[in-house]
């Protein structure tokens, strides 16, 4: 279930350009990604965030839903985590945690990662909504059919990645209908939005399947017209990592780089106080459901509760985290909160009674925290910079003080070592400056060696969603068709750039190094795209700056039809390869745009063994169609102008040959497509040509410095050897060999090769003719001189 921007779902709030309409003025960059097998089953690397819903589809139950740095959203079924948790509970047979290896749904959209996602209530049903780093949020309607396009609407206000979500009566535990959700992010402007859910989602049949209801412009439907879709929350003038929202949507909060704790008016964006008092970036923070009460957690390693109708902290924990505090979440009755940090460290901490214990250690920093009490006993779901997602137990035992502990007490599990703290550590401290607070702190990072002595008190999770490990390090193979890349667990794959999928899979403990040199033809060939490993998946990257560098002859593509002259462009032939389908889908589109019946000749474009096909009648754009899409088609990713998001997603086998679609694709794109895009010459090199030192009485040629193009094979300077000697009577390569650098070269190699192989000069390749034994080359010199033939 896909939705990209314009086309999978109504595109929303999108902040009017002030530059005048027309073409982009620096080219978009478009990109296909290379999928996992896993792909359809898993996230690809790690998760971000989590949220519990109503399960999709309208089926009873809820599910778990997660926001993957692979730009997906999916959908988990709870019933076997819960059936691996009981057996444990029970003293069953299993012996590890409730795993979950296939998801429900997955939801594609995003370009990019999705940082956060949440769940909302209104009037026309379920909705989640995730923000991503592709600076839009999507909203995915919960309660349409499987087999329905789940993405509804696209909101596009934001100018930068989009971190933070939050929604109103998401604690209330009421099934009401919520109005308001907020959104926060990077930037210095343009980073704090609160919308109307109801605006957002007026234009939406979610019973019909999330099409339109009356065909009306967004909002028309039965909302009132003074109603604002958005409201640009001004003066949030530093990136906002921290959201929260209370159930009626009456107060928001946001925590910023600024070190400060903003709070709103959730009705209108008003500014009604700035809260002072951290030291460092407030990276996180919970929103009691009536508004009064406000925790959040910093990269100064404390926690502060503030009470907002008196503006001001009531307590602070300090000792608990000697790292920044990523992430928090509170129970039901706000005496308990459990905070996560960049060490990997979970601890509760009873506010009450100022105790705190470490309740379990991850590998990697702590993303967020989403309690969940859906398969048994209370747990917590903890999203890490690692791979998966796991959920643990959180009760613990207050009394037992093997575990619990007083933060920053001296002497005790949770003492910070080489502290000066005078006062309680969980004081009340209403008048703290952020200059007497940073003389509390220390490294925001902290790290495992800066605990002293706090153990966890779960050794293990009782339910786990596993990923698939990410791509962390890649390289090109010299010809510029494959991909070597290694995953985050160090196994080595190769990629094929034209059947986007994987190859081969190296044996465990095969290093990158190794697999290159055993991979690697020598060949030289340019790059003509980039790789992009960011979502964990290969992202190739085409821009025009680069996209037509290589080309080839097209014998050596293995057409049988060509002309031995005739070279084709790496480039513009992946384009062809990607959109050839679409392209015909847009001509018969177009055909019934302008009233008249596709014919015969429309179905033609995407016919290779058309009568009338002529390969060495191409224009330098042409398509050759020597490479077919694949049976798995990729999906393309393309940058959009600013102000309209910032990239979109579609998969190409689902492309319907719609204008939306043209002007999502790069303007160069399409040239290329409609074969109308000029492609860049190709590329010179110069050689000279001389006998070689052991046949001094050799003929010479009388054009001893040559210009060709760069993909020039050296059989085709054996023939121009013999041609212009005027030998005969055997095969070219039977009379003369080519040397360079002492090397007698390959026939098969091009002038690059030779050059960055054999001559490794900068200067103008020197090569030498031989003749073979046996081979009467009589004396004198050559006739002729003309150049080798560039067409």
């Amino acid at each position: 279930m896909y939705g990209h921007g314009k086309f999978g779902g109504v595109k929303l709030g999108a902040k009017e350009r002030e530059e005048e309409p027309g073409r982009f003025r620096r080219p978009r960059k478009i990109s296909y990604l290379l999928r996992h097998p896993d792909f359809d089953k898993r996230h690809v690397g790690g998760v971000n965030a989590c949220a519990l819903a109503p399960a999709c589809g309208g089926t009873n139950g809820a599910q778990l839903y997660t926001a993957g740095r692979d730009g997906t959203v999916r959908a988990w079924s709870l019933d076997a985590l819960a059936e691996g948790f009981n057996s444990k509970r029970k003293g069953g047979p299993s012996s590890g945690p409730g795993l979950a290896d296939e998801c429900v749904e997955a939801w594609e959209g995003h370009s990019s990662w999705v940082n956060d996602v949440a769940h909302l209530r209104t009037t026309h049903g379920n909705i989640l909504l995730s923000a991503s780093s592709d600076s839009s949020v999507k909203v995915w309607s919960i309660d349409s059919p499987a087999d329905s396009h789940r993405c509804v609407a696209s909101l596009t206000r934001h100018g930068d990645y989009v971190m933070k979500l939050a929604t109103s009566g998401a604690t209330s535990g009421g099934g009401g209908a919520s109005t308001r959700f907020a959104s926060a992010g990077l930037g210095e402007c343009d980073n704090l939005f609160l919308w109307d859910a109801e605006r957002a989602t007026a234009v939406v049949d979610f019973a019909s399947g999330g099409s339109r209801a009356d065909g009306a412009r967004p909002g028309a439907s039965g909302v009132p017209p003074s109603t604002d879709l958005v409201v640009d929350a001004e003066g949030q003038k530093e990136s906002a990592y921290a959201l929260a929202l209370d159930d009626a949507g009456n107060t928001l909060v946001s925590g910023c780089t600024g070190n400060v704790v903003r709070v709103w008016d959730g009705r209108t964006g008003a500014r009604i106080c700035k809260l002072r008092g951290h030291s460092g970036n407030v990276r996180c923070a919970a929103l009691s459901g009536d508004g009064r009460l406000c925790l959040t957690g910093s990269s100064d390693h404390t926690l502060r509760l503030w009470d907002l109708g008196q503006q001001r902290c009531v307590q602070t924990v300090h000792g608990t985290h000697h790292c920044s505090v990523w992430s928090v979440a509170m129970d039901a009755s706000w005496h308990v909160c459990y905070s996560g940090g960049a060490d990997g460290g979970v601890y509760a901490t009873d506010l009450a009674h100022r105790r705190s214990a470490m309740l379990f250690e991850e590998e990697k920093g702590v993303l967020s925290l989403t309690l969940d009490d859906s398969v048994g006993a209370e747990g917590v779901w903890a999203a890490t910079m690692g791979c998966g997602i796991r959920r643990w137990r959180c009760d613990v035992d207050w009394r037992n003080d093997e575990h619990a502990f007083t933060p920053g007490q001296r002497g005790g599990p949770g003492h910070r070592l080489g502290s000066s703290y005078k006062d309680s550590p969980m004081s009340v401290s209403p008048k703290l400056t952020p200059g007497r607070a940073s003389a509390r702190t220390s490294n925001a990072w902290g790290g495992k060696n800066a605990r002293a002595g706090a153990d966890p008190i779960h050794a293990s999770p009782t339910a786990t969603i596993e990923s698939t490990p990410p791509i962390v390090e890649h390289v090109q193979t010299s010809d510029r068709l494959r991909i070597l890349a290694a995953d985050g667990d160090g196994a080595v794959s190769l990629w094929d750039v034209i059947k986007c999928e994987r190859v081969r899979c190296f044996e465990r403990g095969t290093s990158l190094a190794s697999a290159a040199k055993e991979t690697n033809p020598r060949v030289s060939v340019p790059s003509w795209f980039t790789v992009d490993t960011r979502s964990g998946s290969i992202a190739i990257s085409l821009m025009p700056s680069g996209a037509f560098q290589a080309e080839a002859y097209a014998v050596d593509f293995g057409v049988a039809e060509a002309n031995d002259e005739l070279k084709l462009n790496y480039g513009v032939q992946c384009v062809h390869m990607l959109l050839r389908d679409w392209k015909a889908r847009r001509v018969r589109a177009i055909a019934c745009e302008n009233g008249r019946a596709p014919d015969s000749s429309d179905d033609d474009l995407n016919d290779s063994d058309s009568n009338d096909f002529d390969v060495n009648s191409l224009p330098p754009c042409g398509d050759a169609r020597v490479w077919r899409l694949p049976s798995r088609p990729p999906s393309l990713v393309c940058e959009q102008p600013e102000g309209e998001g910032g990239a979109v997603l579609m998969p190409v086998g689902e492309m319907m040959g719609s204008a939306e679609e043209q002007d999502a694709l790069p303007e160069w794109i399409v040239d290329v497509v409609a074969e109308r895009h000029r492609v860049p010459d190709s590329a010179k090199a110069s050689f000279h040509l001389a006998p070689h030192e052991s046949q001094p009485d050799a003929p010479r040629l009388s054009q001893g410095r040559v210009t060709a193009p760069r993909v020039l094979g050296v059989r085709k300077v054996v023939n121009y050897v013999v041609q212009k000697l005027g030998l005969d009577g055997a095969a070219p390569e039977d009379l003369v060999d080519i040397l360079c650098g002492g090397e007698v070269c390959d026939p098969a190699m091009s002038l690059a090769t030779v050059k960055e192989f054999l001559w490794r000069k900068g200067s103008d390749v020197e090569l030498v003719y031989r003749f073979k034994d046996g081979i009467d080359y009589g004396g004198g010199d050559g006739g002729g001189g003309g150049g080798v033939a560039t067409a």
